[in-house]
């Protein structure tokens, strides 16, 4: 359901604003989980912004995830697959219907 929102969101950014590049700003441990190739940014920028918070000494790291117009196209032509607890299963899936094994995967 998450990625059909997020596709939802690339194409009303795209009929309204028609942007060269789409940006957003990420917590690490978010980004390491995989939420950003989930709602597919492509590219993400580790250690891009430190954030200094009043009264902790330690800096807050923010990365950056961002897409290009031709890259939200490519994410909007592609096929959402089934979510699947387990990648063997989604791997499986994809190979019998005939996909290459290097094909990129919404999940």
């Amino acid at each position: 359901m998450s990625a059909a929102l997020a596709r939802l969101a690339l194409v009303m950014c795209l009929l309204k604003w028609a942007p060269d590049f789409v940006f957003g700003f990420i917590f690490p441990l978010a980004a390491c989980k995989g939420l950003a190739a989930r709602e597919g940014y492509m590219h993400t920028e580790p250690g891009s912004l430190y954030w200094a918070v009043s009264g902790q000494s330690e800096k807050m790291e923010i990365w950056t995830v961002w897409m290009s117009r031709e890259d939200i196209r490519h994410i909007l032509t592609s096929r959402l697959l089934p979510c699947s607890s387990n990648w063997r299963e989604v791997r499986t899936a994809t190979e019998a219907k005939g996909l290459p094994k290097a094909s990129f995967a919404i999940l």
